[in-house]
């Protein structure tokens, strides 16, 4: 076999490299025996001493990983620990067309390739093999020799994708969402079944909390304590319910040694090769940019060295390669956000090409900020009157400190100072509606204000405030990341974008203008988007139940992700619309979802499959928390009503969200798509929530999932449905599935 051999090798993290060690050498490559090769060409001696191989897996106990393949190279990795922990370790590659390892390429004209550990990187390593052949399937391995033998980390296969213009079907998972705590991989277990071309991990690889009675359970065997104890963020320090939070260094290497410790999650990686991505955990839960959101804006969460850390150990454990910077390594000092640029785009064959996006880095703060005054009015009437807008939920406002002879704002401050809330952002324009509800809800206060009377009411202007979207409390995710108000919201969502485009920013500008133009330039016949949270919008309607007034309203489910930029994601589709065949991909919702995104004139503009979590807690459960926890949801009775969301979601009835054909908000699950000339095919495979709390035998893995088979037709930006062999095609007009 005739082969130019040319290895490049790449070690994380910061001031490991100046950049990509690279050598070439034009070699023969044959059949050798296992022997270390000396490195120096393919004129070396090729009869060196015979070793015997020796299985050694506990020298590698993240067992090894492959990544980012490409027509003639791929990323292989592994963690290697052996020795004296504070010093490197000296170990080879190697690379063969066979399981047997008797047919080994040449690296460097040798049969393995010397490497190095380093301490400072927690001893992991990666290395970029290139010059390979495309859609080839290549297996290796890492080994340390000592007294005459070659111990071994397990084997891995991988494969590398298949040349620009071959006419090839693709097959890929794609996966996200995988908590460790109290949980086990069973999804992993029946997708290691499978034959596949890669995995797509779309993010929330892990979760940066190690116990949050919230969201995360415990079991043996299943759960992380902190070595870092003080290096961590620790809440409710001291008592029965204490629990951290990844900030050290060693606290998110710590997340990935364990969660990689898993056998399931190893076979995965050891048979397919990765594209990774992250989302919010690898940092931490509901971040923009470098600011974490765990007290709700109670005090200041921007810590750049912590979001370096996280990005740190995220590059050391996975399998990435960055084509267009081969000379960077990861640089601690570097200045962020600048330290990783994570999005890339793949080729695999004439039939597919893939965008992977970062939708963290670059993303603003929620629309709504968490400690946004809900009295603050945000659009006046003057705005609205420039937009042709006057919606009946607008309510008077006023300067607070001239209104009725400022006699309310003493109150207002006072309210604050008990919520220990800055009262010096109780200024400007206030909503009276807010105030009166103040009032209401302090009968009794000696210090209790008269309320405004009618002539201090007259010619008031009316405009939206906060409060309007459903936040009332002066710290509180409602309406600000969860159950928002659909119309005020959209209202004002749309008037902050006219004014300040800014304001909903998810891929940053230059990211948008390289997707934008990555997608409309490929040839391929389909385009795929991995998109790391859900582009679908996800509307209930409660207008018809029993509920307190307040809450008799359609609700937008969550606006942490895209559908709190509803104007920017319109701005997006309206320029992607000429884009045919394009796909999303989606995850970190923990639901399976289907549908289309639709243009201005209500026409498809692309086709979304969203899969759902493999591990963590469902969607339907992570709303029946959130409605349960909070006081003033949980009194209006909306835990029982996050029992119907499903219902909800695709109500005949109600018709709350037509372009969206499939909703499962309550299984975990993988996703596996076919992708081919004529079609693009997804398999949803779904598994029960609870069977997480246990790994299922093997012989009973097949029957614990459902399968939900769907399917996009070239030039069709529609969802297609397989019924008992009877395919067909959801019609948002008429809310139907039709023949």
């Amino acid at each position: 076999m005739q082969r130019r051999t040319f290895l490049k090798t790449l070690l994380v993290s910061a001031g490991a490299l100046s950049g990509l060690a690279a050598c070439a050498d034009d070699s023969t490559n044959t059949a050798a025996d296992t022997g270390s090769g000396d490195g120096s060409g393919s004129g070396a001696d090729t009869t060196p001493t015979p070793l015997i191989v020796v299985a050694a897996p506990a020298l590698f106990p993240q067992s090894v990983a492959s990544g980012d393949p490409r027509p003639g190279s791929v990323i292989l990795w592994t963690r290697i620990v052996e020795g004296d922990a504070s010093s490197d370790t000296a170990l080879e590659l190697e690379v063969a067309t066979d399981e047997a390892f008797a047919n080994l390429i040449l690296l460097e004209g040798a049969t393995s390739k010397q490497l190095t550990a380093l301490a400072e990187h927690d001893h992991c390593v990666k290395v970029r093999v290139t010059d390979l052949s495309p859609a080839t399937s290549y297996f290796y391995r890492f080994s340390v020799v000592r007294d005459g033998e070659r111990r071994v980390s397990k084997a891995g296969r991988t494969r590398t994708a298949p040349a620009a213009d071959a006419d090839t079907a693709v097959r890929f998972a794609f996966v996200s969402c995988q908590d460790f705590a109290g949980k086990y991989y069973n999804t992993y277990a029946r997708l290691n079944r499978e034959e596949l071309d890669f995995v797509i991990h779309l993010g929330d690889y892990i979760y940066e909390t190690s116990g949050d009675p919230a969201f995360q359970a415990s079991s043996p065997g299943r759960s992380i304590t902190f070595d870092d104890r003080e290096g961590s963020i620790l809440f409710n320090a001291g008592t029965d319910s204490e629990f951290g939070a990844a900030s050290s260094l060693d606290n998110y290497r710590q997340l990935y040694r364990t969660y990689r410790s898993d056998a399931d999650l190893q076979q995965a990686h050891e048979r397919f090769p990765f594209l990774v991505i992250w989302d919010d955990h690898e940092f931490s839960d509901d971040c923009h940019g470098a600011t974490a959101t765990y007290y709700d804006g109670r005090q200041d969460e921007l810590s750049v060295s912590r979001r370096m850390r996280a990005n740190q150990a995220w590059w050391e454990y996975q399998p990435v390669d960055y084509e267009d910077r081969p000379d960077v390594a990861y640089d601690a000092s570097a200045t962020w956000p600048d330290d990783l640029r994570i999005y890339r785009r793949l080729r695999f064959g004439r039939h597919m090409e893939l965008s992977l996006t970062d939708l963290r880095t670059y993303r603003s703060d929620h629309l709504i900020a968490e400690d946004g005054y809900p009295g603050q009015v945000l659009v006046t009437a003057d705005q609205l009157a420039a937009a042709g807008a006057a919606p009946d939920f607008a309510s008077p406002y006023a300067d607070i400190a001239t209104f009725a002879g400022g006699r309310f704002l003493p109150f207002l401050q006072s309210l604050a100072a008990e919520g220990e809330y800055p009262i010096e952002r109780v200024t400007g324009l206030i909503s009276i509606d807010y105030l009166q509800g103040r009032i209401t809800a302090n009968a009794g206060r000696v210090d209790l204000p008269i309320p405004p009377n009618a002539a201090e009411l007259d010619g008031l202007p009316r405009g939206l405030a906060i409060h309007h979207t459903g936040k009332s409390g002066l710290f509180g995710q409602i309406g600000a990341r969860y159950l928002a108000r659909k119309d005020p919201y959209l209202l004002i969502s749309d008037l902050l974008y006219r004014a300040a485009p800014e304001s909903q920013q998810a891929l940053g500008s230059t990211q948008e203008q390289w997707l934008v133009d990555g997608l409309s330039g490929s040839d391929a016949s389909w385009k795929v988007w991995a998109n790391s949270f859900t582009l679908q919008q996800r509307v209930v309607d409660v207008t018809g139940f029993r509920l307190p007034d307040d809450f008799k309203q359609k609700f937008l489910l969550s606006v942490e992700d895209w559908d709190g930029m509803p104007s920017r994601r319109a701005a997006l589709v309206e320029r992607l619309a000429a884009v045919p065949n394009l796909v999303a991909i989606t995850g970190d919702i923990h639901a399976f979802f289907a549908g289309t995104l639709p243009k201005a004139d209500g026409s498809a503009a692309l086709v979304e499959y969203v899969g759902s979590s493999l591990s963590s807690g469902t969607y339907k459960t992570l709303l029946l928390k959130t409605a349960s926890a909070d006081e003033t949801l949980r009194d209006a009775g909306a835990a029982a009503l996050a029992l119907l969301v499903e219902e909800l979601l695709v109500s005949p009835e109600t018709k709350p969200n037509p372009h969206l054909a499939l909703a499962d908000i309550d299984r975990n699950g993988f996703s596996i798509a076919t992708v081919s000339a004529a079609s693009f095919d997804v398999e949803f495979y779904a598994i029960a929530e609870r069977a997480a709390s246990a790994r299922i035998a093997d012989a009973e893995l097949d029957a614990a999932f459902e399968v939900t088979r769907l399917q996009t037709r070239t030039g069709d930006a529609s969802v297609w449905r397989d019924f008992e062999g009877t395919w067909k095609r959801w019609n948002p007009a008429t809310f139907a599935w039709e023949a």
